[in-house]
């Protein structure tokens, strides 16, 4: 967290390695504890439809795992 603090942390240097282990650490404490107290599910959307607003890394990782994982057609749709 110092190196966050310090503004040791970017695009360039460790922040995308730094940003997928905390969230391995959210999914793991979500996968354990917080589904027996919310009633979402993965896809479902109903009440969940909020404006949300992301870092460069995130951005970065968004479009990695799409590029990686999304048919020719929908990338372009996106």
């Amino acid at each position: 967290m110092s190196k966050i603090y310090n503004k040791q942390l970017s695009v360039c240097s460790n922040g995308r390695e730094f940003l997928n282990k905390i969230y391995k650490l959210y999914d793991e404490e979500a996968t354990n504890n917080l589904k027996k107290y919310a009633s979402c599910s993965k896809g479902c959307s109903d009440c969940c439809c909020l404006y949300v607003e992301c870092t460069t890394i995130e951005a970065e990782l968004i479009r990695d795992y799409v590029q990686a994982n999304f048919p020719k057609d929908d990338k372009e749709v996106l």
